[in-house]
């Protein structure tokens, strides 16, 4: 009785490993992965395991084969997969365009892996420029460059262009354009405009900007500004740069200003350039000539000077979608009779659409030793301004 009993145990049990549970069944089918919707599997890296020992049996990463049509993938810290289109990796922030998610500014250090089936191209330390489809996997750095794979670190990493090396991947900037008309008991019409221009390769940088604002009531202008700035940069290491020419053009009548010139030459040095963050300070000599717009009977109409120029500048993401421009520029003129001038600018970006911003700008304008004008009229030190526009990136 006891084995006939034993035996009728053993022949459930056997039934109850052979027979599938339906529960578990479903449950595993959903969470399975369609083919389609996850990248093909990469072999691990060669001299790697899970334990950290060294395998030499593994193949190393291999960058995907060119393929203009497929989809870039990025796996994240987290194990999460992203597919879409890879776009600029600058600043440590690597833009990237999902189909379900739009655009994303992804944290370059948050992101473990990504696979450009895609031409890239690859700013480089030492001022190296590589192109191909690319395979990036922890700290290394794959990139199929026609026949052959070259590996970097992510150190050696400092951009990446989708593309080939073509003049305008290396062109960025933004133009924003306000306007404001009243009419009525106040006839009243104010325009300004922002205007910035960076072309940024991977041992150079020029920067060209441009701001103005011309307000007009009942015919008569009540404020006429303009600035012109520009500079080439020269990087020697990924953060020490020198300036061969940097240059600053002001012109505002309402300061007696006809134009204010000052080039000038220097050194200069990024303290941050990562995590959405880029903090330059520099430093030179120039010269300086200016020109008043009228002047008392028996004054000068100009002035000249060497001067000491410094300033500053940060370009930093507060958010996904708001961006801070701020920069501050000092020139010392060593002309006791023109003085020290000053300048600054914050610009507060906001994405709404597509390329188009909303863009809020004040100013600050200092001039150090005002003259006055054929009318006797003293300008004050200190213009203030703000501006609301709307910019276009590119």
């Amino acid at each position: 009785m006891r084995l006939a009993t034993a035996a009728l145990c053993a022949c459930a049990a056997a039934a109850c490993r052979t027979t599938p549970d339906p529960t578990h069944a479903a449950v595993e089918a959903l969470s399975a992965p369609a083919q389609d919707t996850v990248p093909p599997a990469v072999p691990p890296p060669a001299g790697s395991s899970p334990g950290g020992a060294a395998d030499s049996t593994q193949p190393a990463w291999q960058p995907p084969m060119p393929d203009e049509d497929a989809d870039d993938w990025v796996r994240m810290n987290s194990g999460e997969w992203l597919r879409g289109e890879a776009g600029v990796l600058r600043n440590d922030v690597l833009e990237f365009e999902s189909e379900e998610l739009d655009n994303l500014k992804l944290d370059w250090g948050d992101v473990a892996e990504l696979r450009a089936p895609r031409i890239m191209t690859l700013g480089l330390t030492e001022q190296r420029v590589v192109t191909g489809t690319v395979m990036v996997h922890g700290d290394d750095v794959a990139v199929r460059v026609g026949d052959r794979v070259e590996h970097y670190t992510r150190e050696e990493l400092l951009a990446i262009i989708p593309g080939r090396p073509t003049e305008s991947n290396w062109w960025s900037g933004e133009v924003s354009l306000g306007m404001s008309i009243r009419k009525g008991n106040t006839n009243q019409a104010d325009h300004s405009a922002d205007v910035r221009v960076r072309r940024r390769t991977p041992g150079s940088r020029v920067e060209l900007g441009y701001n103005g604002v011309l307000t007009r009531v009942e015919s008569q202008e009540t404020s006429n500004a303009h600035r012109f700035d520009g500079r080439w940069d020269r990087f020697l290491t990924r953060r020490f740069y020198v300036s061969p020419l940097f240059f600053d053009a002001f012109n505002d009548r309402f300061q007696n200003i006809d134009w204010r010139v000052t080039p000038g030459a220097g050194v200069g040095y990024q303290i941050i350039d990562s995590g959405g963050v880029e903090w330059d300070v520099d430093g030179g000599v120039g010269y300086q000539y200016l020109r008043y717009d009228s002047v008392e009977p028996g004054e000068p109409e100009t002035q000249e000077s060497a001067a000491l120029i410094a300033g500053t500048s940060v370009d930093m993401d507060l958010t996904e979608k708001v961006e801070l421009y701020a920069e501050y520029r000092v020139q010392a003129a060593l002309n006791s009779d023109v003085g020290t001038n000053q300048h600054a600018k914050a610009t507060v970006s906001v994405d709404l659409v597509g390329e188009l911003d909303l863009d809020v700008t004040v100013i600050w304008d200092r001039v150090g030793k005002p003259v006055a004008d054929a009318d006797g009229v003293v300008p004050k030190n200190d213009d203030y301004r703000m501006q609301v526009g709307l910019g276009w990136s590119f």
